[in-house]
């Protein structure tokens, strides 16, 4: 990300790998100690919010140098 997108100013502590669901549950601003789990019975936590978000997920890692060749 630093030599891709330097004008981001990312650093580590500004990125969390989590699994896709793991992601539904913070893009819906759930804390991060709810377990996945917690979707299959079907009762908010919160109070209802809508949103509309696309989230995008990786089924196999890309290789590095696969990578370089996009920029």
């Amino acid at each position: 990300m630093k030599k891709g997108f330097p004008e981001l100013g990312l650093t580590q502590k500004d990125c969390i790998e989590m699994s896709w669901i793991e992601s539904v549950l913070y893009i819906a601003k759930y804390p991060r100690n709810i377990q996945p789990k917690f979707l299959l019975q079907g009762k908010p936590l919160l109070n209802k919010v809508y949103f509309k978000a696309k989230s995008d997920f990786v089924k196999e890692p890309i290789k590095e140098h696969a990578l370089e060749g996009i920029w």
